[in-house]
């Protein structure tokens, strides 16, 4: 049978996955179930919640609203311009005709979070507390 700190282990990797799998397309739907599911184990503990569970959700806090990612017209321009340099043999493209490079998007793992912390605030309030303070 597993021992304590390999269930402790899968319950952190559970958690991990729900909170880092939905994404910005998903259905607003599957963002309240991760919550759900979420909150569900943390209300569970009988005792403290285990740091390496508040760890897998104020990492998501910590990475902040906003996420930068590589624009997806960025990369079509540079593919586009790539085959034209090469055509044109040495001509170099005007990069101010490309579009940024990077885009802002939601971190949908920090809105998880904070979802989570608003359901569960009276449960992990103190054990984030004790371990913000050491």
């Amino acid at each position: 049978s597993p021992t304590s700190d390999e269930t402790l282990e899968v319950l952190r990797e559970l958690i991990e996955v729900l909170l880092t799998t939905v994404q910005h397309d998903h259905p607003s739907q599957v963002t309240e179930y991760a919550i759900q599911a979420i909150t569900t184990c943390i209300v569970e503990f009988d005792a403290t919640v285990p740091i390496p569970v508040l760890d897998e959700i104020l990492k998501c806090i910590g990475a902040g609203p906003v996420l930068y990612v590589t624009n997806p017209a960025y990369i079509e321009a540079t593919a586009t311009s790539t085959t034209k340099t090469s055509k044109q043999r040495g001509k170099n493209v005007d990069s101010k005709k490309l579009p940024p490079m990077h885009i802002q998007q939601t971190n949908q793992s920090y809105l998880v979070a904070c979802g989570v912390i608003r359901k569960t605030v009276d449960r992990i309030s103190t054990p984030i507390a004790s371990l913000l303070n050491g």
